[in-house]
């Protein structure tokens, strides 16, 4: 892996959000009119907040907490800053307790995880706070809707759940603000329920239509971790590669043709490229080469998925349980058995194609891709795939 340095995709980013931070404040008070000493007090608060949140930023990076990336330069979570300043902004004419302020976690976990969501969210509270000079209850209401928001994101990504998820966000943005709103005056106002349902609708529309968008942005740089994993200077690819030359031709070759696999199939490129290289990564490390496998992967920091696929090796302990394991598995299987023919069976179209059919047939018949979610018809087309390009086995 290449040596980790500062890097000016990285450094923007930051400037970006500082840059926001600050004009956020000075905006606000301007709007207040604040005295120079209450405004060196915010200014203080905005630093030491953007000392944590950068740090937490780098620490996320470094631990690919981060769409599973140290690659991210974080342009993504600096839109999402700079749009909740936005809508802080644009929000000033809300009455109290009737904030969005649910939006806040919802967008910086969409474009980084739940900690930067409800740390920014608390932030931006707690700034218009001390500016605006809010109520306890004010204050306690928003951190309380910041925390469910953050809690209830991460629901989000499952699609069936969306729709609950957002209803329950509109309940919530309607029933916190009005409850608070009466133990501050003592009083019902009708129309606090419409202000609540305006910010509970513009929240749900996000969380039902807009999430799930943003976060795919976001889940798409993982494909820039499995480069980093597949490049010629990453260690353990050095090491496999000086130590173990049969080994590394065979994860390039296994490499190569699953990655062409999946591309043909619209899989997950990356992951069946990556998976395809260090599907053996037990046979490098130990004895009991599947949970040596799982273990070195695990300290590598690898993606989930690729641990999964890694642990399903040969389908000895576990079968493939996602159609880039069931490829991978055929490729690897193939590649092996070709391999050890090479030396014994005339190389003829007519054998090599033989071998593929009665390999891959034999597998299926097995029932080993059942539990794949591989379908029948995939099934067909990797196999016609593999005997028609028989020559990249």
């Amino acid at each position: 892996m290449k040596k980790d340095h500062v890097s000016v995709m990285r450094v923007i980013p930051l400037l970006i959000m500082t840059a926001a931070t600050v004009i956020l404040s000075c905006v606000f008070s301007l709007i207040k009119e604040i005295y120079w000493d209450e405004a060196v007090c915010v200014c203080f608060v905005d630093m030491l907040f953007l000392m944590i949140f950068i740090y937490e930023l780098e620490y996320d990076r470094k631990n690919r907490l981060i769409a599973n990336n140290i690659a991210t330069n974080f342009s993504k979570i600096a839109g999402g800053y700079v749009l909740c300043c936005i809508i802080n902004l644009l929000f000033l004419i809300c009455p109290a307790f009737y904030m969005p302020v649910m939006l806040f976690p919802l967008i910086m976990c969409a474009v980084g995880n739940e900690f930067l969501g409800i740390s920014a969210g608390l932030f931006f509270v707690i700034q218009y706070a001390m500016i605006f000079e809010s109520t306890s209850g004010e204050l306690v209401a928003y951190t309380l809707m910041i925390l469910l928001a953050g809690g209830l994101a991460k629901t989000l990504s499952n699609r069936r759940a969306r729709c609950y998820v957002s209803v329950l966000l509109l309940l919530i943005n309607i029933m916190v603000p009005a409850i608070f709103g009466y133990l501050a005056t003592q009083k019902s106002d009708p129309l606090s329920y419409l202000y609540g349902a305006i910010c509970g609708a513009v929240t749900a529309v996000f969380s039902g239509f807009l999430f799930y968008r943003f976060r795919k942005g976001t889940d798409r740089e993982l494909a820039n971790c499995y480069l980093d994993i597949l490049s010629d200077d990453y260690p353990e690819i050095k090491k496999v590669r000086e130590w173990f030359p049969a080994e590394y031709a065979h994860a390039k070759k296994v490499s190569d043709i699953a990655l062409l696999v999946a591309k043909r199939m619209e899989l997950d490129s990356g992951l069946c490229g990556a998976a395809g290289f260090y599907y053996r990564l037990g046979k490098w490390s130990g004895k009991d080469y599947v949970q040596a496998g799982i273990e070195r992967a695990q300290n590598l920091n690898f993606p989930i998925e690729l641990i999964c696929i890694i642990a399903e090796y040969n389908g000895e302990v576990h079968k493939p349980s996602t159609p880039e394991s069931a490829i991978v598995h055929m490729i690897d299987a193939l590649t092996i058995k070709l391999e050890a023919l090479d030396g014994d069976v005339a190389k003829s179209t007519w054998n090599r194609e033989m071998i593929i059919y009665q390999t891959l047939n034999e597998f299926s018949s097995a029932g080993l891709y059942d539990e794949s979610g591989l379908s029948m018809n995939q099934f067909l087309k990797v196999r016609e795939f593999l005997v028609k390009e028989k020559q990249l086995l």
